[in-house]
C-alpha cells in the first residue's frame, strides 16, 4: 500500500493532467477556505481576522494609497530612487483612475499568462479562470493594491524575453525590476549559468544607471527615506504577519512556546528574539542561495526549473517576505505545468498547489503596541512546504555531480 501511494505521488504526469490536478487543487482550497470562514463567521461572529483569508478590510488598498503619499514627498518609503522617481506620475492622476488601472492592468496579464500557458487544453477558458480567481497570492495583492503587481509584470516580461533569447531586452527589463526592488536580482544567476557575461555586465551597467538616473530625478533625496522608514517601522514584526519567509520556521515555534508558558509580553521577547538572531539567518539564508545557485549554475540545464527554484529564493528566503510576493511563483509555475519536456510528478504540482491556496486561517489576533498582530497557519506552514518543495525539485543533487559540473562548466567548450 505504502508502494502504491508512493508510486502515485512520485509518478511523472502529462502537461494535461498537471493542469487539471493543479486546477482541482486550487479550486478545493478556495472552497475550503471559504467554508472555514463561514464556521468562524457563526463562532466568533467577528469580522476580522477570523472570518477572512485576506487583510483587515477597513484597510483594503491601503498599499497604494501610502504609494502615493510617497509619490507626492508626503512620507518616506522603502523603494529605491529610480522607482520613486517613475511613480512621480501618479500624483497628477485621480487616485481611483490609477489604482484601478493598476488593479485592472495586473488581472488582466494574470489570466492572459495562465490563457497562453493553457491554449493546448480543449476548453480554452476554464484553467485560467481558476487559476486567476482562486490563486491567494493574486488575490491578496490586489486586496492591497500593492506595487508587486507591477514588479511581477516586470519579471514576468524578463523571463519570457529571456526564454525567447532576447537577451538585451531582457538584461534592461531585469535592471529595472532591480531598481523597483532588489531581490529580482536573483535571476543574474540564469546568465551565470548560461556564461552570458557581457549581459551579465550589462545588466550590473543598466541597474547603476538607472540608480543613478532616479537618485538625480529625485534631487538626490531617493535614499533618504530609508532612515525615515526604518525609525517609523522599528517596532514592526519583522515581516511575521502575513509573512513566509524561512526565518518564520524559527520565530513562529519561539512565539508559540512564549504563549504556551504564559510569558507576560511575549510579543515583545519575540522581537527581541528576532533582532538578535536575523543576522545568523542572514548568514544561513546566503549558504541556502548559494547550494542553490550551485545547483543551478553546475548542474540544472532547464530554464523553467532554473527560474522556478529562483523564484522560490526570492520568495522565501528574504528575513521579511510578505505573502503577495508569492505572485512572482506564477509565470514559473505556469511554464512548468505546460511544459511536455520537463519531468513534473504529482507530488511537485500539490506542494506547488498549496502554496497557491489560502492558508491564513485559523487566525490569531492580539493587540500589539499600536497594531494588531495576526500570526496564522501560513506563517509556518508555506515555509515549510517551500522547503519540502526545494529539497524535491534538488533531489539529483550530489556533490560528486557538482564536482562534475564544475569541471565541465569551467573545461574547454565541446565541438
Amino acid at each position: 500500500m505504502f508502494a502504491s501511494i508512493r508510486d502515485f505521488w512520485l509518478k511523472d504526469i502529462t502537461p494535461e493532467k498537471r493542469v487539471k490536478f493543479f486546477c482541482g487543487a486550487l479550486l478545493v482550497g478556495l472552497v475550503v477556505a471559504l467554508a472555514v470562514c463561514t464556521v468562524n463567521l457563526f463562532l466568533h461572529r467577528e469580522y476580522y481576522p477570523y472570518v477572512t483569508f485576506l487583510f483587515d478590510p477597513r484597510y483594503r488598498f491601503n498599499d497604494f494609497y501610502e504609494t502615493i503619499k510617497i509619490a507626492r514627498g508626503e512620507q518616506s518609503g522603502n523603494y529605491f530612487p529610480f522607482f520613486v522617481w517613475a511613480l512621480q506620475g501618479l500624483k497628477y492622476l485621480p487616485e481611483k483612475v490609477s489604482l484601478y488601472a493598476m488593479l485592472a492592468g495586473g488581472t488582466a496579464l494574470y489570466f492572459a499568462l495562465a490563457r497562453c500557458a493553457f491554449s493546448f487544453l480543449k476548453q480554452k477558458w476554464t484553467a485560467p479562470l481558476i487559476f486567476t480567481l482562486c490563486s491567494f497570492p493574486l488575490l491578496l495583492a490586489l486586496d492591497r493594491a500593492n506595487t508587486e503587481l507591477l514588479l511581477f509584470a516586470v519579471c514576468s516580461a524578463f523571463l519570457l524575453c529571456y526564454k525567447a533569447k532576447r537577451f538585451w531586452l531582457a538584461t534592461l527589463l531585469l535592471a529595472v525590476g532591480i531598481n523597483m526592488k532588489l531581490y529580482p536580482a536573483v535571476f543574474l544567476v540564469l546568465f551565470m549559468a548560461d556564461k552570458r557575461y557581457k549581459e551579465l555586465a550589462g545588466t550590473v551597467l543598466f541597474t547603476g544607471a538607472l540608480l543613478a538616473l532616479g537618485w538625480w530625478g529625485s534631487g538626490f533625496q531617493g535614499f533618504a527615506g530609508f532612515e525615515g522608514f526604518n525609525m517609523r517601522h522599528q517596532l514592526l514584526p519583522l515581516g511575521l504577519e502575513f509573512s513566509h519567509s524561512f526565518f518564520n520556521l524559527i520565530r513562529v515555534p519561539v512565539f508559540l512556546l512564549t504563549q504556551i508558558q504564559g510569558a507576560p509580553e511575549s510579543w515583545e521577547a519575540l522581537m527581541i528574539f528576532s533582532r538578535n538572531t536575523m543576522p545568523f539567518y542572514m548568514f544561513f539564508a546566503l549558504g541556502i542561495f548559494s547550494l542553490i545557485c550551485a545547483y543551478i549554475i553546475f548542474m540544472n540545464r532547464s530554464f523553467v526549473r532554473a527560474a522556478l527554484l529562483l523564484a522560490l529564493s526570492e520568495v522565501f528566503l528574504p528575513f521579511v517576505s510578505h505573502d503577495y510576493t508569492l505572485i512572482q511563483l506564477a509565470l514559473p509555475v505556469l511554464l512548468l505545468l505546460k511544459d511536455p519536456r520537463e519531468k513534473t510528478d504529482n507530488l511537485t504540482v500539490f506542494v506547488l498547489a498549496l502554496l497557491f491556496m489560502p492558508m491564513n486561517l485559523p487566525s490569531h489576533c492580539f493587540f500589539a503596541s499600536y497594531f494588531d498582530l495576526v500570526l496564522n497557519l501560513g506563517s509556518f506552514l508555506r515555509p515549510l512546504i517551500g522547503v519540502v518543495l526545494i529539497v524535491h525539485l534538488m533531489k539529483d543533487f550530489s556533490f560528486s555531480r557538482l564536482l562534475q559540473g564544475i569541471k565541465k562548466y569551467y573545461g574547454p567548450k565541446e565541438k
